[in-house]
């Protein structure tokens, strides 16, 4: 394994770990689901293309990068959901924003 892709991954890594226990410190739905959404997107873009600089350019690669494009629409699209649904519960229930 070269120092890129262990560093990506390493780099990775932390973010997700740092980023999860950071979770605990917001109050608000809103924050917390926004920051998973960028901690859980940026920690696993840094590790499969740390894994993807480890394998090499191969079909793996393509894999590992279609992997990645999953993830990525699929987080956006459940924090969105996530939060509009919040959004609409709380408006019709007449609680603070």
């Amino acid at each position: 394994m070269n120092v890129i892709s262990l560093s990506l991954i390493i780099i990775g890594l932390m973010i997700i770990f740092i980023g999860s226990i950071g979770l605990f410190k917001f109050r608000d739905f809103l924050t917390r689901t926004h920051a998973a959404s960028v901690i859980d997107t940026l920690g696993v873009m840094l590790i499969i293309f740390g894994l993807m600089f480890d394998e090499g350019f191969n079909i793996l690669s393509l894999k590992l990068f279609i992997l990645f494009l999953l993830v990525f629409i699929s987080c956006s699209t459940t924090s969105y959901l996530l939060a509009q649904a919040y959004y609409k519960n709380h408006k019709k229930s007449g609680g603070a924003s």
